[in-house]
Parts: structure tokens; C-alpha cells; sequence
């Protein structure tokens, strides 16, 4: 099994808390080896590439309330 860490990562930033669809498709997809049909929607396209999603969130107006910090450290250390 390969490893999906050896791959780029593409990081896509939502802006307004808005994802569309195919814009996260085209990111996704490595065009030099996507197939161009598949017949089974679940079947996954070779050249499929890892994406972190931002979903801008805001915290506080000067600081972070410290409520969300605890959070924030588990979020961290999981990427």
C-alpha cells in the first residue's frame, strides 16, 4: 500500500465558509492520470490527490478566547 504522506498535499482555504464542489474536485485530481470515466461513483480515479480543507474561523476580535485553547492544541498536534 502506498503511502498518501509521499504524495503533494493541496490546502484549499474556504472563503465566506463556502466549499465548492468543483473547485475541491479540480484540486484534487492529478489531470495527467485521472481516468475520464468510471462507472461506479465509489470507484476511486487513479491520481487522487490529498487535500486539507481551512475553514476560516474567528476566535476572538484581539485574542483567542482561552476556551478554544485546549482544542486548538488537539487540532495541532493531529496534523
Amino acid at each position: 500500500a502506498s503511502n498518501e504522506f509521499e504524495r503533494p498535499i493541496n490546502v484549499h482555504v474556504a472563503m465566506d465558509n463556502t466549499l465548492v464542489l468543483d473547485e475541491i474536485r479540480k484540486l484534487c485530481q492529478n489531470h495527467s492520470k485521472v481516468r475520464k470515466t468510471t462507472k461506479n461513483p465509489n470507484d476511486k480515479p487513479e491520481g487522487w490527490k490529498p487535500l486539507i480543507i481551512i475553514i476560516p474561523l474567528r476566535l476572538g476580535l484581539t485574542n483567542v478566547n482561552t476556551e478554544y485553547i485546549d482544542q486548538l492544541k488537539v487540532l495541532n498536534s493531529a496534523v
